[in-house]
Order: C-alpha cells, then sequence, then structure tokens
C-alpha cells in the first residue's frame, strides 16, 4: 500500500491563524496578515520571530483545538486519503509542545503507528510527503512532494510541484503523483 505522509502544523493545524497571527497582533498593536509572512522564519516582520516562537514553546499548544472544528475539509481530505492509502502524520515538533502535538494528532484520527515525530522527515519512508514547508518540499523533490500552498513557500525553486490550495484539492494531487 503506498503511504501518504502529511504534515501537521499549516497544514492540518492552521497555527498561525489561530495562534501566531492573534499574538504579533496583540504584541505589534496592529493588524497582521499572513500574506505578510513570506519566509520561513517571519523575517519580513521585525520582531515576529521571536514572538512567533515564544508560542511555538507553549507545552499545551494544540490542546485546546480539534480538526473537525477547525479545519472540517482537512478531516473529510484525509478520509479520503485513508480510502486508498496510508496516511501518516509527520511532524518536526519543538521539544515542549511534542506531547501536546501528539494528541492532537490522535485527535485527528491518526493511530498510535501513524504518527511520527521526528526532526528529520527524510528518514521516513513515504511515496508522497503534504508540506507546506520549502525547505522539506526541496528535500523530497517534485516527484514526491505536494506543496501545501502557504505565503512563504510561493518561491521559484518550486515552481512545477504540485500544489494543493487546501484540503480540498490534497487527495486529487496526491493521486496525480501515485
Amino acid at each position: 500500500m503506498k503511504v501518504v505522509a502529511v504534515d501537521c502544523d499549516s497544514v492540518l493545524f492552521p497555527i498561525n491563524e489561530l495562534v501566531v497571527l492573534p499574538l504579533l497582533e496583540s504584541r505589534l498593536g496592529r493588524p497582521v496578515s499572513k500574506q505578510e509572512i513570506t519566509d520561513w522564519d517571519y523575517s519580513a516582520i521585525p520582531g515576529a520571530k521571536e514572538i512567533a516562537y515564544e508560542a511555538f514553546k507553549r507545552p499545551n499548544l494544540y490542546d485546546q483545538y480539534n480538526l473537525g472544528a477547525i479545519n472540517p475539509d482537512a478531516l473529510d481530505g484525509l478520509a479520503i486519503l485513508r480510502t486508498q492509502y496510508r496516511v501518516l502524520a509527520v511532524s518536526s515538533p519543538m521539544t515542549d509542545h511534542a506531547s501536546s502535538k501528539w494528541r492532537f494528532l490522535r485527535r485527528c484520527g491518526f493511530a498510535h503507528t501513524d504518527v511520527v515525530l521526528c526532526g528529520d522527515k527524510r528518514l521516513i519512508d513515504f511515496d508522497v510527503l503534504v508540506d507546506d514547508g520549502p525547505q522539506y518540499c526541496l528535500d523530497m523533490g517534485q516527484d514526491h512532494t505536494v506543496v501545501f500552498d502557504q505565503p512563504w513557500n510561493r518561491i521559484d525553486e518550486l515552481q512545477g510541484y504540485e500544489r494543493a490550495y487546501g484540503w480540498t484539492d490534497v487527495p486529487r494531487k496526491v493521486a496525480r503523483l501515485l
């Protein structure tokens, strides 16, 4: 059976919309748009990286969220993928929130054996990765990656990759690679 690996943050869990942007707005005293996040490290917004990483270190970061409530399209997309493939959650957590992320992924319907928390996604055996991180996508190559569209991954190096513009698009894009 083919294996599809799905990233958590900004793919399953809209971390910027739910956690980072409200915190940035509060701390910076102005509205902040997701479109302003044009790179992985928030460098386009002065002071944003430190604020975001402060949030990422919360040990209960994911505890109050349920995928069906925050992203029902993702729940539906996962259900479709699971009819044809083994679906793994593959994510690189910060140490402080790893347990919270694990619990969230289990609430997303991933079995204990289908959650992989690691520092290097290249070590995991899968056929296709669905991810928003430019470096992870580049590491896997365009034959094995569906880029989950975000402002920070609209870079020239990812032109020609399958790109999903939301969860209703993911199953079709994965099928094109498999």
